[in-house]
């Protein structure tokens, strides 16, 4: 969106991506982004204190060790084989960068967008053990960064999505309803730019929902937004 263009870099806002041993640098933008960047945006434009985000992403992942890819979010390490482990890179990378800013560094939330890596058409039974894979990752979250009550703030995935299973939107919903740390977005009805990602409309919804999740979630102090649906 054109506002955020013109926002870059968006002030006391710092970021690293997919790095253990990077430095934390401004937002750059390309003709490829996502929610999270919409979410950063209008932090930065209530924040009264320096932003910091560490990201790790990897398309097409899923959580369980015989989901989609090579790479898995699993907390259970045993099962990974020869798999790569995005959690123990993802933690690397939260303590790595703890330590490098000492304890003025506070973790206070996880955006978290997945799930079509565990579909069931994969035919491993994956997204049966989805609910128990996906409450196993949180609390290893969580204990990571020794909050047994980080808000995570994830969506659902599109119904017109070809990725899309009910038995993984299901699970979503009962962790939800079992969490009240878990913060869960419908975006069943969301438009995509192909068969599986959100278009600019959707995305940029999704990410002000994100926002106002944190507001729910107590994380931020301000007006929230209450984007209308663009579907």
């Amino acid at each position: 969106p054109s506002y955020i263009k013109d926002a870059m870099p968006f002030a006391n806002t710092h970021y690293v991506k997919n790095s253990v041993s990077d430095l934390f640098e401004p937002i750059s933008i390309s003709d490829k982004w996502a929610f999270d960047l919409v979410t950063y945006y209008h932090i930065a434009a209530v924040a009264n204190e320096e932003l910091y985000v560490i990201k790790w992403t990897q398309g097409g992942t899923s959580i369980d060790s015989q989901g989609e890819s090579n790479a898995h979010w699993t907390a259970d390490f045993e099962r990974l084989g020869g798999g790569n482990s995005l959690l123990l890179n993802f933690e690397n990378a939260i303590r790595s960068h703890i330590e490098t800013d000492g304890e003025a560094f506070d973790i206070r939330a996880m955006l978290w967008h997945q799930g079509e890596g565990d579909r069931g058409d994969i035919g491993k039974g994956t997204e049966k053990r989805y609910y128990n894979n996906l409450r196993n990752m949180i609390a290893y979250l969580r204990g990571v960064v020794g909050n047994a009550r980080l808000p995570i703030i994830t969506g659902t995935i599109s119904h017109h999505s070809k990725q899309y299973d009910a038995t993984i939107e299901a699970a979503q919903k009962r962790i939800a309803d079992e969490d009240p740390y878990f913060f869960l977005i419908d975006m069943s009805g969301a438009t995509l730019q192909d068969n599986f990602h959100f278009d600019g409309a959707c995305s940029e919804y999704f990410g002000k929902m994100a926002y106002d999740a944190l507001i729910d979630a107590g994380v931020i102090q301000a007006k929230k937004l209450y984007p209308r649906r663009p579907w």
